[in-house]
């Protein structure tokens, strides 16, 4: 029997690869922010998985020595629109700052639905009072050929999913309802 020719392979793993190179860039999760910006330890938002109508936090952590003096945020609904403009986060301590998802708005509340696309961008002043965007403005990278795209829009934030909607239980009258019909058929044909 003649042994396989490896070119198939070869053929294929190249157009893999070429697959892999074109698909567009993900979203930036929380857990990437270290690697965008030297001085920061840490991004994240608590509880994990935000319900739509319930508070929720998000929190940057920076590097002790780094010169960051103060930082904002601005939160924005994916590929829809932000809330409000950029707004100062708190000073949590140790180097941690943070916000309320209620403050996402500024003096206008956000009422935040199911399953939405929440992004995060965080800017950094130094000593100096230059701001550093966190993530950096994604403008001139391939995915934003078309600002419009949603790989754009997601390239300008740390984004994170709110829970999907739950379904409501059944009102207590309809299987209440569904109880005396399953009866009635029962009676008449029992």
């Amino acid at each position: 029997m003649a042994r396989p020719s490896a070119a198939p392979l070869a053929a294929a793993a190249l157009v893999a690869s070429l697959v892999v190179l074109a698909l567009p860039a993900t979203a930036w999760s929380e857990a990437d922010a270290p690697k965008m910006d030297g001085r920061v330890l840490s991004a994240w938002h608590d509880p994990q998985v935000p319900q739509a109508d319930a508070p929720w936090h998000a929190f940057l952590q920076l590097k002790p020595e780094s010169n960051v003096t103060g930082v904002l945020f601005q939160v924005c609904r994916v590929g829809k629109a932000c809330f409000g403009p950029p707004a100062a986060a708190e000073d949590m301590g140790n180097a941690t700052f943070g916000f309320a998802s209620s403050l996402a708005g500024g003096s206008s509340p956000v009422d935040f639905a199911p399953g939405w696309h929440i992004g995060i961008k965080w800017y950094l002043r130094d000593a100096n009072g230059t701001l550093t965007e966190l993530p950096p403005s994604p403008e001139g990278m391939p995915e934003c050929v078309d600002p419009a795209a949603l790989a754009c829009q997601e390239a300008h934030y740390l984004t994170f999913d709110l829970a999907p909607a739950t379904p409501s239980p059944a009102p207590p009258a309809l299987v209440f309802g569904v109880a005396l019909l399953a009866l009635a058929a029962w009676r008449r044909h029992g």
